[in-house]
């Protein structure tokens, strides 16, 4: 659900110690809920984002910081092509 998916960034963010990252994290959730309310999201958005997300803590718990950023482009990318669709 989109509080789930939220709260993962969030939590991502809080991770790394860095209160900066921490407040854009907010404020990026709070643009994506205003975009998401204008365009809709897709039915398999949700399946897609926690298989992103799965990827993304895997690498995390590996300490693989190169695989962790490669698959969160691939998802930032993924949500920025959901959108512009």
């Amino acid at each position: 659900d989109v509080e789930s998916d939220l709260q993962f960034h969030t939590m991502l963010a809080e991770s790394t110690g860095n209160m900066v990252l921490v407040s854009a994290m907010r404020h990026l959730n709070e643009m994506w809920l205003q975009a998401r309310e204008k365009t809709g999201r897709k039915d398999t958005s949700p399946h897609k984002a926690l298989r992103f997300h799965e990827q993304i803590l895997g690498a995390v718990r590996r300490r693989q910081p190169a695989v962790a950023q490669r698959i969160m482009r691939a998802h930032l990318e993924n949500m920025r092509e959901e959108i512009e669709s």
